[in-house]
């Protein structure tokens, strides 16, 4: 504020006038080379491998993910809400995402569907997104919008639960075909969200083992799988 008393004479300084050379060269400089959403893979041995998602999800910046197989075919699918309507007035809103279905086939790739297919529909300034289970047992996806009107999405179907302890860490589901899936239990996801302490049993899943903080496992065996409700 010493230096520029003035908010005119502080937006039309250089860098150069903003800083003094003392300043800059004990200045961290930090850049941006990377703009592309991606989902990271560890490959084991302290090594990740970057993966850009499909283009529908670039069209704007993503604020709230919640990952679940959704469909029930065993792949995990991602779900995803953003937009960003707190830019320059001269730059404009980034407004294009309209809400996305990432399906999963189970080999790290991820084809987006559309809003007619999938129902899922968040235009808005979205922000956060969670996940719930109703008196019924059936998933719920809540998403909010700044300045917007809050969206509740229901599946047709229910899935049977575990109801998880707070101290639960880490969950493997061992699925009909012998795949093991690690499931990290953590609180808190994506955008200020935080979905309920519930763990979904998909249809092709035998069994879960699940792990508290201090290493003590305790198996769940899924009962028969209900009929989904069309």
């Amino acid at each position: 504020r010493r230096r520029f008393p003035y908010f005119k004479d502080f937006t039309q300084a250089s860098i150069d006038k903003l800083l003094t050379p003392e300043e800059r060269k004990s200045a961290l400089v930090l850049e941006a080379n990377y703009l592309q959403s991606v989902y990271v893979e560890n490959t084991g041995n302290g090594s990740f491998v970057l993966h850009p998602l499909p283009t529908q999800a670039q069209l704007a910046p993503i604020f709230g993910m919640v990952a679940q197989d959704v469909d029930r075919d065993g792949n995990l699918d991602v779900m995803l809400v953003g937009n960003d309507f707190s830019a320059e007035l001269l730059m404009g809103r980034y407004d294009a995402m309209n809400g996305l279905w990432l399906k999963g086939d189970g080999k790290g790739g991820f084809a987006p569907q559309t809003i007619a297919s999938s129902g899922f529909y968040v235009p808005g300034n979205a922000k956060g997104l969670a996940q719930l289970t109703d008196a019924q047992g059936r998933n719920l996806l809540v998403a909010t919008q700044n300045r917007g009107p809050l969206r509740v999405f229901r599946t047709r179907q229910t899935d049977e639960s575990v109801r998880l302890q707070p101290t639960d860490v880490v969950a493997l589901l061992t699925h009909a075909q012998g795949r093991t899936e690690r499931v990290e239990l953590s609180y808190g996801s994506s955008y200020l969200s935080q979905s309920d302490r519930t763990l979904r049993i998909g249809s092709t899943i035998r069994r879960v083992d699940i792990i508290d903080s201090k290493g003590k496992k305790r198996m769940v065996t899924p009962t028969a799988k209900p009929v989904a409700k069309r």
